[in-house]
């Protein structure tokens, strides 16, 4: 047994009974919400529709919510509810917990020890969490008991420490969306990480949702339902993915209804930690702070983008410079769909060289204008079929048809559309590694697939086809600029690949004059 007690200790080297000068281990700083991360690792949830928040970004957030100040500018700790919609393994509620300890010791000058009794009011009142997976919610419910435990006088914990029963109390296994039906509280936080992904719905379940016309993805319903349990000023914060939330274009009604029914007051932007900040999904996101208030157009949001650094990379703390920093009007959040773009890429003078070239008519516009004159069409590739054009057929400006398939051997062909035939200008929908994309106007009829585009149009067209060839390929550094401010979807959840509407919204720059200065934010 001594031997035992001796590796257990950690003080002396078992070979030689030499002693350490230090210990080689000790389990005395180990933060509760360690616990939480090795429990959700050992249970072996599905990583596919779970992803845990990391603690350091969890800290981070509550943090920014819930700040130490002095006793005269924090809210009563004894009447300070927060509530997590999707709590998983509880590591916000934890953090928030010690954070409400910390209020009540500023508020009663360090200057006593805090009953058991006191600790768990602080417990009872004002921490909840609703949890659909039975493991996570137990775990959540485990993690707040060594939480407790964690500030309790040791030599009570045995005689005094009596634990409620916080399940269906504080700690809901529920559908939020159902919870929220029969709920009475009202929050002064709510704060998470909402689900990215739907679970499996059953097959009832996905024609129930097909009849609620424009219902948004599951996150951005945690976004909009979550403010109804708030109180008024209450503050809401939630990590959500950016694509969903800032620039995707099937969202824009959403965002824009959002910003005009409540304040939105900072926006922390993650974009940029795709590849480190998650364990096991790789997705954009951010955190949006929302007050619930209707909006002041004199309060710009802020917009913090967090670029990577040593210390983020090591999962230590996260920082910011002052460039990092940029303010959005309450206009331009409703009217500029490209402001979150353009402010993760720099802002500033990258915007005022945007607003120059959005004076510019749209390849869209002037394809609209010319359509009858040329029976011009456009659009992407077919959905199936086997095409004869395959995407390395087509490098820079010209294609080489002996990579194209023979028409003749097609088995399935392509259905018949209208930018199938030619003359038509052939357009991949990627900057390549030469910073162009790649298009040619195409001798042969050639089918595609989608991520290919093409604009068609009789033969008195051709000329307007080589004009447009012509125009992306002397302006080949202003597209790939424009590209890359303007598509919600490169450098957002993929590094070249743009959308069909990206392309066709840009301007058509037949003749423009750069400074010194614009060329360089271009190179």
């Amino acid at each position: 047994m001594s031997i035992l007690a001796d590796l257990l200790d950690g003080d002396i080297n078992l070979k030689n009974k030499q002693k350490y000068i230090w210990r080689q281990f000790s389990f005395t700083y180990l933060p509760i919400e360690l616990f939480s991360r090795l429990y959700e690792q050992f249970l072996g949830f599905d990583s596919k529709n779970a992803e845990f928040t990391p603690p350091h970004l969890a800290k981070f957030l509550v943090d920014e919510c819930m700040p130490i100040n002095t006793a005269e500018n924090i809210p009563n700790p004894l009447n300070y509810k927060i509530l997590d919609p999707s709590c998983g393994s509880g590591v916000f509620l934890v953090i928030a917990f010690k954070r409400l300890i910390q209020w009540y010791r500023i508020k009663n000058n360090y200057t006593q020890e805090i009953e058991i009794e006191v600790l768990k009011n602080i417990l009872r009142n004002n921490i909840y969490g609703v949890e659909l997976k039975s493991d996570a919610a137990n775990l959540a419910i485990f993690s707040l008991s060594l939480a407790l435990c964690d500030f309790c006088n040791p030599s009570k914990l045995w005689t005094e420490l009596h634990f409620d029963n916080i399940r269906g109390r504080n700690i809901y296994e529920a559908d939020f969306f159902d919870w929220i039906k029969t709920n009475t509280n009202e929050f002064d936080l709510v704060i998470g990480n909402p689900p990215f992904n739907e679970e499996k719905k059953s097959e009832a379940e996905k024609q129930a949702k097909k009849s609620i016309k424009g219902e948004p993805k599951i996150a951005l319903r945690f976004l909009r339902d979550s403010m109804k349990v708030l109180k008024d000023g209450g503050l809401q914060c939630l990590i959500v993915k950016s694509s969903e939330i800032l620039h995707n274009s099937t969202s824009k009604d959403f965002r824009i209804n959002f910003f005009k029914t409540y304040q939105v007051a900072q926006i922390i932007d993650f974009t940029c930690l795709t590849e480190i900040l998650w364990s096991v999904a790789r997705v954009p996101t951010v955190a949006i702070f929302t007050i619930k208030s209707i909006p002041n157009n004199n309060i710009n949001i802020l917009h913090a983008v967090i670029k990577q650094s040593q210390a983020i990379n090591s999962k230590l703390f996260f920082e910011l410079d002052e460039y990092d920093l940029q303010y959005v009007t309450q206009q331009e959040a409703l009217e500029n769909h490209y402001i979150w773009k353009i402010n993760l890429l720099g802002g500033g003078r990258i915007k005022q060289l945007v607003s120059k070239f959005s004076k510019f008519e749209t390849l869209e516009e002037y394809l609209t204008k010319n359509k009858n004159s040329f029976n011009l069409s456009w659009g992407e590739g077919a959905d199936k079929g086997e095409p004869t054009f395959i995407s390395e057929a087509l490098s820079e400006y010209e294609i080489n048809y002996s990579k194209c398939n023979d028409i003749d051997k097609i088995n399935t062909p392509i259905k018949h559309k209208s930018i199938f035939e030619i003359p038509n200008l052939i357009i991949r929908q990627i900057i390549s590694k030469k910073d162009i994309i790649p298009m040619d106007i195409s001798e042969k009829y050639l089918t595609f697939r989608k991520h290919t585009m093409a604009i068609s149009s009789n033969n008195d067209g051709k000329l307007l086809l080589e004009k447009i060839k012509n125009i992306f390929k002397i302006n080949k550094s202003i597209y790939k600029f424009l590209i890359n401010t303007q598509s919600p979807e490169i450098l957002i959840r993929r590094n070249s690949a743009f959308l069909k509407d990206d392309f066709f919204k840009l301007p058509l720059i037949e003749s423009t004059k750069l400074s010194v200065y614009e060329e360089g934010i271009l190179t």
